[in-house]
């Protein structure tokens, strides 16, 4: 079963990225969103662990709530996809399971 976890609060205030790595599968899915996508900042205190993660999921951040925070996608780690609001729906379509933390 493929799952697509939604991230949308900063790992700085709640413990949802921690608690999301432990349920993820081979072939899952992480979409930062909202405040989240702070997380994906390349030289980041999270890189480490994100490139560790990336082993057997993909990432992605959806890029307007990027852009809504003052970054780019110049500015996140390599191997992370930024996504549009389509892509966004797109990748729901993909997964069999949306899983959303907040």
């Amino acid at each position: 079963m493929t799952v697509l976890h939604i991230l949308q609060a900063s790992p700085t205030l709640c413990s949802s990225l921690e608690s999301c790595q432990r349920l993820l599968g081979r072939h899952s899915g992480i979409i930062f969103i909202g405040d989240a996508v702070t997380t994906v900042q390349r030289g980041g205190q999270y890189e480490a662990k994100l490139k560790q993660m990336m082993n057997e999921s993909s990432l992605y951040v959806l890029e307007p709530d990027l852009q809504a925070r003052g970054l780019g996608t110049d500015r996140i780690i390599k191997g992370i996809t930024a996504v549009d609001d389509t892509g966004f729906v797109r990748l729901t379509e993909r997964y069999e399971v949306i899983q959303s933390w907040s």
